[in-house]
């Protein structure tokens, strides 16, 4: 951060040392940290579970409540199960998580189409979405994105 850096994404070590996100927060503001949650759904229990090497049975939703509470200021969420997919994002599972948390969230994991981009950001309260597939596959422009946004009267930057 002293370097110019604007925000650090945190991702293992927030599960294996939870104690170093107050740490890091005082040090910089918690508006720097980022925390990165990739989860997947167990078809056993349909339950949102977080991801890192080997699953953990920590449940995401509780996980996001709880950096928050230790001073995360933002989280970037990933859904493993519709990463690189193109069906579009878990939008009502975003929705719980900004009805609850006072954090913005970043959504990953599922953008196919405009309309995916549209629906999540009218459905969900996301502050942002990110793409990779169906840019990197020339399926969509991020211009095309953008513009059906503005379109239907969501800001852009």
């Amino acid at each position: 951060m002293l370097a110019g850096a604007d925000k650090v994404g945190i991702s293992t070590r927030s599960i294996m040392a939870p104690d170093f996100i107050p740490k890091v927060a005082q040090a910089f503001g918690n508006q720097s940290i980022v925390a990165m949650l990739d989860y997947h759904v167990d078809p056993r229990t349909n339950c949102k579970i977080v991801c890192m090497p080997g699953n953990t049975e920590l449940d995401a939703y509780e996980w996001a409540l709880r950096v928050v509470e230790l001073g995360i200021g933002e989280l970037l969420v990933n859904s493993m199960d519709r990463d690189g997919t193109e069906n579009g994002f878990d939008t009502a599972f975003y929705r719980d998580l900004t009805t609850t948390l006072t954090s913005p969230v970043v959504d990953s994991g599922g953008g196919g189409s405009t309309g995916d981009f549209e629906e999540v950001f009218v459905n969900s309260g996301v502050t942002g979405v990110m793409a990779a597939s169906a840019i990197h596959l020339d399926q969509m422009t991020i211009s095309e994105v953008k513009e059906t946004l503005l379109e239907k009267g969501i800001l852009v930057r």
